[in-house]
């Protein structure tokens, strides 16, 4: 849901001071006459009325102007900056219906039929824009007949536009939607999705009505007693227990279907009724980077990743060849714990180690809680009404096991747990803090098999090892209260790990909007959210201390962060099995598409090599090749409008230098360079992998010019892989703007590409950029062709 604050007003005939600064160069009564295809047959008199009765507001990044469902008040006019006109699906994926620049117009829609906003305006940078009050319109404006046919087909465009994605199935809401996600799970079909968590001890399992999200039940079956299975079901506040007889998992439905009547007749589980099966799946490693429906193949690699999860892998196994057998018509599908973190940069996954162990044997960081760490990242965008692709999150799951997340944009980009279920972060039964070489030791030099530590981590370690009382953060923290030296110290320790990481990855990420705490120690411990957050005031992490104390029983998510403080400071209520179910909906969905492309002639994407090159605004202009100075067209390039210069530059950074960079014009607003992931050490810099203008804490640089020098503060990236394309080339291949995709290159070395985001705008041309380092690594040329294989995610 996006956040809008009604932006700054000034006064167009006498702006402030801080007007004055962002507009001193433009002549306002020249720039309406001139660059205001609106005004083009107004007499200059009539103008001057219209300006001196609007109002000239200033609206920041990523701040939305006009919403969807608002009413219409305002015609407005962009004078500096730029924005977009675009809508958002029940998913939160976003697409854009139009980009806008000085002198365009927004509103018109709703100001010439007077309905509610249909879509949303956001600002792209800092905006100046007049708004032009309804009565003035009317009376100005709406009398002019030049001006309205202007806008009419404007309006025509744009509403041709939006059709395009009603037909691909993004339906605008009329209002802003309490559900930007769609976490609630309803669909246009009614029926049954069951999640399943099969585990070592216990098993958890969500049964969600798609039709009735009133009636969602939440079940643990409880085994780690040999002699009795403790059963208990949820329905909103209303709670059953029930004591039976172990049983083998073949009973499982039939014991759910006895357990959940316990609830009333509405919420008994009737196999029959279910339309889709998610399995939360441990391990995925390198190969599943997110849900896929369930195949004997997946099956088979699924077990032969047992290696890094041998007490998992197969219990989870297990639980999908029970729920296959007994539920054959339904699709099944695999949420793999590790698919979130596959976004993780090389840096952030290796470990200390000889390469060849993570060549040869796969031997690296892959990251737990994926299911967890993304559920937070969406309900934290949802409650602060803010787009998840502007924030960065960082995720605290605290409970059994634990681990933290950096979530940068929507990606994860580092976690604390390692290459195993216990590797990372030290954890309430379980330490995760032994590192693969301190494995490699124990197994090499003291016989233990992978099962053996394994066992040993989950048997004598975390907060049991070293309290010696036990793993359950309450004991411990009664223990401590009572002077138990290594109850203190096993607090101490784990609340240390959690504080330290959290400002690891602030520092990561370069800045922090929203840290959550979910799990059972992060919902029910107000000690250890507490002791996390000391001393971390100067990042802007302040806890109000009274909030935090007084939580009782968390609902959704509950904020515990001061009025005044710049972090959001969240409690989530951990809910891993409604993640599983929704992954599971998007998954076949994903797999649907995938099966109607395949039954047409697949079309394919040219695919364009792109080398290191720089983007400029004309202060740098100036500054690099003097004063006054045009960018020289040296011939165009594939996208309409884009264009390679004559000129170039040297990039200087602390370490070395790049020479003969080619600019690429036109000017832009802000200066951007873009260089291969290869390069970065030569000049000693580390960029992000980032989409073009996604320049939020991005690393400066130096550029040389023949007139000159300039540095920039931020703007160096490594340019994420994309692909370019029109409405109508997304409705030939069925995705969206800002979906994540696969892609095939044919060629001598066929390979796929991952997490490559879809860009579209009416603007585009048809084609797959990838840089010098990635052409490289598959023998790629520009010319050469690419297909979709899978969309990866719609967010």
């Amino acid at each position: 849901m996006l956040h809008r604050s009604s932006g700054t007003i000034l006064s167009v005939m006498a702006p402030p001071n801080e007007a004055r600064i962002s507009v001193s160069e433009i002549d306002l009564k020249q720039f309406f006459l001139e660059q205001v295809r609106l005004f083009e047959h107004f007499p200059a008199d009539k103008v001057d009325d219209i300006v001196s009765q609007g109002q000239l507001a200033s609206y920041e990044g990523n701040e939305a102007i006009l919403e969807t469902g608002d009413d219409s008040k305002y015609l407005g006019v962009l004078i500096t900056g730029h924005a977009e006109i675009s809508v958002t699906d029940n998913t939160g994926t976003r697409s854009v219906l139009s980009q806008l620049g000085p002198g365009d117009v927004f509103g018109v829609m709703s100001i010439l039929t007077g309905e509610r906003l249909s879509a949303d305006v956001i600002a792209g940078n800092r905006c100046y824009v007049l708004l032009i009050p309804h009565a003035v319109f009317n009376a100005h404006i709406l009398t002019n007949p030049k001006a309205i046919a202007y806008l009419s087909r404007l309006l025509l465009d744009r509403m041709r536009n939006m059709s395009l994605d009603i037909v691909a199935g993004q339906t605008p809401s009329a209002a802003k939607s309490d559900d930007p996600y769609a976490l609630s799970l309803v669909t246009g079909q009614p029926g049954k999705v069951v999640a399943l968590n099969v585990g070592l001890s216990q098993i958890h399992f969500g049964i969600y009505d798609t039709k009735d999200m009133g009636s969602d039940v939440h079940g643990i079956v409880d085994n780690a007693d040999p002699a009795v299975v403790c059963i208990t079901v949820m329905v909103g506040s209303q709670v059953k227990t029930q004591m039976r007889e172990p049983f083998p998992i073949s009973e499982l439905f039939r014991v759910m279907q006895e357990a959940t009547h316990l609830l009333g007749d509405a919420f008994t589980f009737h196999p029959e009724d279910v339309t889709a099966v998610g399995h939360r799946v441990v391990h995925g490693g390198s190969k599943f980077s997110s849900a896929v429906v369930i195949t004997p193949q997946v099956i088979a690699e699924i077990e032969a990743l047992s290696v890094f999860a041998p007490l998992h892998n197969p219990v989870n196994v297990e639980g999908i060849r029970m729920a296959m057998k007994q539920l054959p018509g339904v699709p099944h599908v695999a949420v793999f714990d590790t698919a979130f973190h596959q976004t993780l940069p090389p840096y952030a996954y290796l470990y200390g180690l000889p390469y060849d162990l993570y060549k040869q044997e796969g031997i690296r960081r892959y990251g737990f809680h994926g299911t967890s760490h993304r559920y937070v990242s969406l309900k934290a965008a949802e409650v602060v009404q803010r787009p998840l692709g502007e924030l960065e999150v960082v995720s605290c799951h605290l409970g059994i096991g634990a681990s933290l997340c950096a979530i940068d944009h929507g990606r994860s980009v580092d976690t604390t747990m390692g290459m195993t279920p216990t590797d990372g972060l030290i954890m309430p039964s379980r330490s995760g803090s032994i590192d693969p070489a301190v494995m490699i030791h124990l197994m090499e030099h003291h016989g233990m098999s992978t099962e053996d530590l394994s066992r040993l981590i989950n048997s004598e370690s975390g907060l049991k090892g070293i309290s010696g009382i036990s793993s359950d953060i309450h004991d411990i923290e009664t223990a401590a209260s009572d002077g138990h030296h290594r109850a203190l110290l096993a607090h101490k320790a784990f609340c240390y790990q959690v504080r330290k990481n959290i400002g690891a990855y602030v520092a990561a990420m370069g800045g922090i909007d929203v840290l959550a705490f979910t799990g059972d120690v992060g919902e029910t411990s107000a000690t250890v959210r507490s002791l996390a957050c000391q001393g971390l005031g100067y990042m802007g992490i302040k806890l109000d201390e009274e909030k935090n104390r007084n939580l009782g029983l968390v609902g959704s998510h509950a904020i515990i962060s001061a009025d005044d403080s710049p972090v959001t400071i969240l409690v989530i209520t951990n809910d891993d099995e409604r993640l599983v179910a929704w992954e599971t909906l998007r998954a076949i969905e994903r797999n649907q598409l995938l099966l109607e492309a395949r039954a047409e002639d697949a079309p394919a994407i040219p695919i364009e090599i792109s080398a290191h090159h720089v983007h400029l605004c004309q202060a740098d202009v100036d500054k690099l090749f003097g004063p006054g100075h045009q960018l020289t067209p040296e011939h165009e390039l594939s996208q309409p409008g884009q264009f390679a210069c004559a000129e170039k530059v040297h990039l200087v950074g602390p370490k070395g230098r790049i020479a003969n960079v080619r600019v690429l014009g036109p000017t832009r607003k802000e200066t951007q360079v873009e260089i291969a992931m290869t390069e970065q050490f030569k000049v000693g810099i580390q960029p992000p992998i980032r989409e073009s203008g996604d320049l939020v804490n991005t690393p400066g640089i130096t550029l040389e010019g023949p007139a000159g020098s300039t540095t920039i503060e931020r703007g160096v990236i490594c340019a994420q892989r994309h692909i370019h394309m029109t409405p109508e080339d997304a409705l030939r291949f069925r995705v969206r703007d800002k979906y994540i995709v696969r892609v095939r290159i044919e060629g001598e070395r066929e390979l796929i590409f991952g997490d490559v985001v879809v860009r579209v705008n009416p603007a585009y041309r048809l084609a797959m950029h990838i840089d010098t380092d990635e052409g490289n690594a598959g023998n790629i040329r520009t010319g050469m062709q690419g297909f979709i294989e899978e969309i990866q995610s719609r967010l």
